[in-house]
Order: structure tokens, then C-alpha cells, then sequence
């Protein structure tokens, strides 16, 4: 497995590194350590500009070299470099050419007034990254919340986290959320004057929903893992709802499949996954 593992030099990496040492991680697997040096905005250059790069390359270099021989220390295999460019596009860009596999991210700092700019990155990377992407913000993982909705890349989420190693006693939660009725069929059937058919829709959400939950439960069982339980969500916006059961649960880990769209379908379906990734107070990952 190559993992790309992007930093921040010009923040503390000392919490960042101790969450990812924590996790148990498959033997062979390879991490590349990465930090970019975000060019100036051409209204900002002067003649001193490639000095002022110098310095700051001088300042991240052993930054990130620093944390690549502690990850060594920790018996994984490690490397690091420095690159210039923009930030999201240099991170999407370098994990394509490495071939990798996970893209590890900070979370994005939630200083106030700059909450946008603040998740820019992460957003942009969880947008165009070709593999699978977390925005890590927890250390050990003792319970993974799996959101299904039997679809595809649901059931792809799934598989990934049956072929990877857990700590001994990790426990994982299954939940969908049952599919709304649509607006048209409200509608046509008002709820005060329910159909037999709206009555049959409904029902045949609720079984889409419990043979998501199986489906799911089913992949990860095969590979020994521990189910905890499954929840069978009421109707309702569906991001807000994961949010709400991992908080409650207690959630580490969310691991989520992403349809992995682009352009504007992308925007409208994969928005509650990079919805989120950027507001969930645990880690998460958008499997592709």
C-alpha cells in the first residue's frame, strides 16, 4: 500500500504524526511524506522572491525529513520531499504519479473567520484525488462507522476495510439512511391522504435500506471483523444524520464510498461525503 502524507510545515506536526504512528497499518506499506511551498500571488513578487523560497524550502526540508525518520523509528517505511506549486494541485498530481493508494490529510484548522479558506485544500483533494483520501483528526481507531447505501461504491467501502489489518477489538457500526419519498410523489399522495402506493414506495425503501445494511455487514464479516450493531435511519438529510450517529456512537474512523463523479453531477451526489469529511469531528475517509 503507497501512502501519500501531505503536511503543513509551517504548523505543529507532533499530534498529526502520533495519530498515524497509533494505527496498524499493513506490512510493506509505504509512506511518502509531503510538504508544498505555496508560490506567493504575482501581486506579492519582488526581486527577492527566489531568496524568500530558499528560506522557506531551508525551513521545511528538515521538517518533513524529521517526520519521515520518525515514522522509520515507528518500523514504517518512510520518505520525504519538498515541492513548490499550489498546494491541492501539487497533492492530487503527486499521488497520481506515485500510484497511491490513500492520500493522509490534517484536518483543516478551524480558525475563526476563515473556515473556507481553511478547507480549501482538503476540499479540493477530496474533489479531484483519483484514490482514496482521509482528513485524519483522531489517533487510535477502536470504532469505524460505516455509512452504506448498498450502492457500488458503498459496497467498495466495504471491501476496503475488510482487506486492511485493525487493532484487536475494533469495532465497527453499519448505518443507512432510509430513501425519501420523492417531491413528486408527496405531491401526487399528500400525507394526510396516504396511498397504497405511497405505502408500497415507502416499504420498498425501507428494504433497499436493510439489504444495504446486509450486503455491508456481510463483506465485513467475512473477513472477521467485529460488527458492534447496524442502524436503519429514518428519513431524513443524510449527512447530517452520520454526523450525528458518529458523534453519538462515540466514532473514530467514518469510512464512506465516494460515486466518484465529476463536474456537476459530482458537485450534487459526492457533496455529503466532502460535506462530511470537512465537518466530522473524528477522521474520515472517502474510499475510490
Amino acid at each position: 500500500m503507497k501512502i501519500l502524507l501531505a503536511i503543513d510545515p509551517s504548523i505543529p506536526h507532533e499530534e498529526f504524526l502520533q495519530q498515524i504512528t497509533s494505527r496498524t497499518w499493513a506490512p510493506g506499506t509505504q509512506f511518502n511524506v509531503l510538504a508544498v511551498l505555496e508560490n506567493p500571488p504575482e501581486e506579492f513578487l519582488v526581486d527577492s522572491e527566489p531568496e524568500v523560497m530558499e528560506q522557506v524550502s531551508s525551513h521545511a526540508v528538515p521538517k518533513v525529513e524529521l517526520m519521515a525518520s520518525c515514522l522509520r523509528a515507528s518500523g514504517l517505511d518512510a520518505q520525504s520531499f519538498v515541492l513548490e506549486g499550489d498546494p491541492h494541485t501539487v497533492i492530487v498530481d503527486e499521488a497520481s504519479v506515485l500510484g497511491a493508494d490513500l492520500i493522509l490529510l490534517g484536518a483543516p484548522r478551524r480558525e475563526e473567520g476563515f473556515p473556507y479558506l481553511n478547507s480549501r485544500i482538503a476540499r479540493a483533494v477530496l474533489r479531484h484525488a483519483h484514490c482514496s483520501v482521509q482528513i485524519v483528526r483522531t489517533g487510535p481507531v477502536n470504532k469505524v462507522l460505516v455509512p452504506t447505501d448498498g450502492s457500488p461504491g458503498s459496497l467498495e467501502a466495504a471491501r476496503v476495510i475488510a482487506s486492511r489489518p485493525w487493532q484487536a477489538g475494533t469495532l465497527f457500526e453499519v448505518m443507512t439512511v432510509v430513501e425519501p419519498l420523492s417531491a413528486s410523489l408527496w405531491f401526487l399522495y399528500p400525507p394526510h391522504n396516504e396511498s397504497e402506493e405511497a405505502e408500497r414506495m415507502r416499504a420498498d425503501s425501507m428494504k433497499r435500506a436493510q439489504e444495504a445494511i446486509k450486503a455491508t455487514e456481510q463483506i465485513l464479516s467475512a473477513a472477521g471483523l467485529a460488527i458492534s450493531d447496524h442502524v436503519l435511519v429514518p428519513v431524513d438529510v443524510p449527512g447530517k444524520l452520520i454526523l450525528q450517529e458518529a458523534a453519538n456512537w462515540g466514532a473514530d474512523l467514518i469510512v464512506m464510498g465516494s460515486h466518484g463523479r465529476r463536474g456537476i453531477k459530482r458537485l450534487l451526489i459526492g457533496s455529503v461525503s466532502e460535506s462530511i469529511a470537512i465537518h466530522a469531528n473524528c477522521s474520515v475517509e472517502v474510499i475510490r
